[in-house]
């Protein structure tokens, strides 16, 4: 499907997640949303998720050039979406329209990121604890 100048760009946006350690972040997340179930983070951590797509997708626009990477994801969208719903599920930063052309947007200079606000999730994930610990006392 992809060009050998798309498959390095892909490769260069995956080699970026393991060199910033998204999969272990990633790993942390998980146990922090077993943990703290009662805490409604899952909004707060898919924005932590796409930010790190973000990032990633900047990292392989500097190796690779922006034209490369929007035209992978571009030709994975429609990959995904030509497939069943299992194989779907593995490309979900792809396959979510609106993120995609936020992606998009990003790469190829026409959109400017956003902030992150992450002190958003920080609050109740560190207040919680706190008013459990003052009720058991």
């Amino acid at each position: 499907l992809l060009s050998p100048g798309e498959l390095e760009s892909v490769v260069a946006h995956e080699l970026a997640h393991l060199l910033a350690k998204d999969p272990l972040i990633r790993v942390f997340h998980q146990l922090l949303l077993s943990f703290f179930w009662w805490i409604p983070m899952k909004g707060w951590l898919n924005k932590i998720e796409e930010d790190q797509e973000v990032a990633c997708d900047q990292a392989a626009r500097k190796c690779q050039g922006g034209d490369e990477i929007a035209s992978a994801l571009v030709k994975m969208a429609r990959y995904a979406r030509n497939r069943d719903e299992a194989e779907a599920l593995l490309c979900k930063l792809t396959t979510q329209s609106h993120f995609l052309l936020v992606r998009l947007g990003m790469i190829l200079g026409t959109k400017r990121f956003q902030e992150s606000r992450l002190w958003q999730g920080v609050i109740p994930l560190t207040a919680t604890p706190l008013i459990l610990l003052s009720c058991a006392m």
